[in-house]
């Protein structure tokens, strides 16, 4: 891959980077976005980071009038963001590596559990969610009645949260 340039003026330079990384989008491996080996990890992935981040900052070309360039620098930027988020963290990494053995590019976010929701994130409403959250101070406090009531106002403001109905079924 050739050099990042140091300026953004220096387009020319620029153009040949971008447009090999936009043309592996869909077949390049997270690494050869940060421009690193597979293995590295930590203080590498975080310098190879900020390197790119400096040079393909989508807002230090703003004022480009070449739109598809733009719009080929913010997608590879994006997938730089991208590969140093899923890289640096151990899990995500773990998770990348693996469904890249069996061919993605990409880590998949659907392929894996994913852990139980709180109760209170099913909520939509926000005046319901309050209630919903002073009802269940309540029944940390032992105040069954303050609780039933905080479930019951939750309630009456959406009817068909589950989350609400069970708990209202406790006090029936």
């Amino acid at each position: 891959m050739a050099p990042l340039p140091d300026e953004p003026g220096e387009i020319d330079e620029l153009r040949p980077v971008v447009d090999s990384l936009y043309a592996g989008l869909d077949s390049l491996p997270y690494h050869d976005f940060l421009g690193v080996g597979p293995e590295a990890d930590g203080d590498e992935l975080r310098q190879a980071f900020h390197l790119y981040a400096q040079v393909l900052h989508p807002d230090r070309y703003y004022f480009l009038e070449d739109e598809e360039l733009k719009a080929k620098i913010y997608a590879v930027y994006k997938r730089i963001t991208e590969a140093y988020r899923v890289l640096g963290d151990p899990e995500s990494r773990r998770r990348y590596e693996e469904q890249r053995a069996r061919g993605a590019v990409r880590l998949d976010p659907t392929d894996h559990a994913r852990s139980p929701r709180r109760p209170e994130d099913t909520i939509t409403v926000p005046a319901a969610k309050k209630y919903y959250s002073l009802g269940v101070d309540a029944e940390r406090r032992g105040d069954a009645r303050t609780a039933k009531l905080n479930f019951q106002l939750a309630l009456q403001l959406e009817p068909a949260s589950e989350v609400l109905k069970e708990k209202m079924e406790k006090y029936r």
